[in-house]
């Protein structure tokens, strides 16, 4: 098994790549937030194809995914993103979410 930190990267990248497909195959009742698929700040739009609805939890582990798929000032944005999402804000309405191995 080659431990290398791009065969990280690629692991963090399919999960992150299923969890879009997934969510851009399926409908649901359950409360969702918009993501961009391509971060705004990394070169990505606002085109309907660059979003996803994804639940509170998705959402939380892409933006922790696209941390570990980044490195340098491309890695700082993201941290910066999570970090904004995580702050108390009237739009996320005092909801938290926790992640478990579920």
């Amino acid at each position: 098994m080659n431990l290398e930190p791009n065969n990280f990267r690629m692991g963090f990248t399919n999960f992150y790549v299923g969890i879009m497909v997934r969510a851009r195959l399926r409908t649901t009742d359950e409360y969702t937030e918009k993501h961009h698929m391509v971060p705004r700040s990394l070169g990505g739009t606002n085109a309907k194809t660059n979003i996803a609805l994804l639940t509170a939890r998705e959402h939380l582990i892409a933006h922790r995914l696209l941390i570990r798929m980044t490195n340098g000032k491309e890695r700082n944005k993201m941290v910066f993103a999570l970090q904004c999402m995580t702050w108390n804000s009237p739009k996320h309405k005092g909801q938290r979410v926790e992640l478990t191995t579920k």
